[in-house]
């Protein structure tokens, strides 16, 4: 009757990795009934494949209790090794790595001759442990994926795929790791396996976000947060906030490392909006203890903390460090979607980006960008704010910033025109209207600063400390028009037009061009057109993923 219910068990167990729990909750009755170290082992073993599915029917087993048991009875054995990989998934959605080491560490220890699977799920999960570590051996993880290929075994050959994709991603080669990203989240759709395929998912969405390609990640990511099931929330929410720019959701409290990650970045960003320093350095404190656990989550929390704030920027962060002093625009690519946010009036566009200007006498006489949540964490008399004009290319706002980042130097004439007008200049052509912008420039900043002119070098002269906006470092009108249409799912050029506060020709042109380009997809129905961003590996497993019936167990 035991080695009945062990074979049945194991069925069970297969199916339930595939999304079918039909007949479960009265097998675990069985097993229950049936009290033997197999039969204990395989209802831990059930009830933590349930959990990853539906939590509040199924339960993590604690490690002592599971090694107990199989050290019990070597019949237990099997059933506690098949726990150990849904521990180990438990473990990966909640960036645990100490968890992990421990979960691969019971799982060798109860496999005295592993056979060629276990040796795939323990690799597997010391591949996702050294990720989280911030180790990225490429090779290890490529090899990983030929033996998890060998083995055809479905769940295997996703998890490799999708640690492969990431170990990539964070190694740096971010567009092999799309190609391979894109390939596992295809594999999860033909596979059919749930868990894994959310997996597989996330991974595309958060290597999309690594490649400036926010608006992808948006469409995966807000489709996904209603497919899987509560234990994933917290790394979506995670993705959103920093593919969105904008506060991750409010979660339930949890000792879990991820669960404490998204509330203590909620925190951060609630005090940099109330200009409360003290809760935003307490938050960001604990953001960054609660990240340690998971390396790329712990940069990009560092990146962000910075970013921020006036602080200097840590050699390590080179990314960062450039981007502050103003040698190139872009955000590093983990804080790209954070280049925006809107304000109350959807015609007025809120910059990504200010310039912190010192004046004599300022405690910090350092001169470099700030991300625009932070600005009001500034003391008080360097948060003086500019306008920032209503005009999509901010022409004056670019000159004044691009001098302010160039210091007591200053910038030949040629550059700051180039800087601010995305062109070369040729004096007998531009010098006039150069001459224009020069005079505007000086009233912009007049009681601030006092622009100099001088051997053809230009030079910002400050008298007191200000900020100003700087427009190279915001999204332009079709990036946000693309982040509308990706967590909208469809919708139409009027319904944009009205979000964005332009022309509805205006949005119709946009939207023609980015169709055009591929960034987006046309949808018609009658004399009805709406736009979509879709990515192909993910776009077909939506529908199919909520059309799934599987049976929810009703008791433990």
């Amino acid at each position: 009757m035991r080695t009945e219910l062990a074979h049945r068990a194991k069925e069970a167990s297969l199916h339930g990795s595939a999304g079918d729990f039909r007949g479960m909750t009265r097998l675990l009755e069985e097993l229950d009934d049936d009290g033997s170290p197999s039969s204990r082992a395989w209802a831990m073993a059930l009830r933590s494949i349930i959990w990853l599915a539906f939590p509040a029917h199924g339960t993590i087993p604690n490690l002592e209790d599971l090694r107990a048991i199989a050290l019990e009875d070597e019949s237990a054995v099997e059933g506690a090794a098949t726990c150990c990989e849904s521990l180990a998934a438990s473990k990966i959605i909640a960036w645990d790595a100490s968890g992990l080491a421990e979960v691969a560490a019971l799982h060798e220890s109860l496999v005295a001759t592993p056979s060629s699977r276990d040796l795939v799920a323990l690799e597997i999960t010391r591949s996702w442990r050294s990720l989280f570590n911030g180790t990225y051996d490429t090779g290890s993880v490529e090899r990983l994926f030929a033996t998890a290929s060998a083995e055809k075994d479905a769940a295997l050959l996703v998890h490799a795929a999708s640690v492969r994709a990431l170990t990539v991603a964070c190694s740096g080669d971010i567009e092999r790791a799309i190609e391979l990203s894109r390939r596992a989240s295809m594999m999860g759709r033909s596979e059919g396996v749930p868990q894994a395929e959310y997996l597989a998912h996330l991974v595309l969405a958060r290597v999309r976000r690594m490649g400036r390609q926010t608006h992808r990640s948006l469409r995966i990511l807000q489709a996904l947060e209603d497919l899987a099931p509560s234990p994933w929330h917290s790394w979506i929410s995670w993705e959103k906030a920093f593919a969105a720019g904008d506060l991750p959701n409010a979660l339930a409290s949890s000792s879990r490392p991820v669960d404490a990650a998204v509330t203590h970045l909620k925190r951060m960003l609630e005090g940099a909006l109330a200009r409360d320093r003290a809760t935003f350095a307490r938050a960001s404190s604990e953001l960054l203890d609660a990240t340690q656990s998971c390396a790329f989550a712990h940069v990009e929390s560092r990146e962000l903390a910075i970013a921020m704030t006036d602080l200097p920027v840590p050699p390590d962060l080179a990314a960062l460090a450039q981007w502050a002093d103003g040698t190139t625009p872009l955000l590093p690519p983990a804080l790209h979607g954070f280049r925006l946010r809107m304000n109350e009036e959807a015609s007025a566009e809120s910059a990504a980006a200010h310039v912190v200007v010192r004046g004599p006498g300022a405690r910090n006489l350092s001169t470099r960008r700030v991300l625009s949540w932070g600005t009001g964490l500034l003391e008080e008399g360097e948060n003086v704010t500019l306008p920032q004009s209503r005009r999509v290319e901010g022409r004056i706002e670019t000159l004044v910033a691009s001098l302010a980042l160039a210091g007591e130097e200053g910038r030949r004439e040629d550059d700051c025109f180039a800087q601010t007008y995305g062109f070369e200049y040729v004096a007998e052509r531009h010098r006039s209207v150069f001459d224009v912008l020069l005079h505007r420039a000086r009233a912009f900043v007049e009681e601030h600063a006092t622009l100099v002119r001088e051997n053809g070098l230009l030079r910002l002269v400050p008298v007191r400390s200000f900020l100003v906006p700087d427009p190279r470092c915001s999204e332009r009108v079709t990036d946000r028009l693309l982040r509308i249409l990706a967590q909208r799912g469809q919708t139409s050029a009027r319904v944009v037009a009205g979000e964005l506060g332009i022309s509805l020709r205006s949005a119709q042109e946009a939207l023609s061009e980015l169709s055009k380009q591929g960034a987006c997809e046309t949808h018609r129905e009658g004399r009805t057109i709406t736009y979509v961003v879709e990515d192909t590996a993910f776009s077909e497993p939506t529908a199919r993923l909520h059309a799934r019936q599987l049976e929810e167990p009703k008791g433990r």
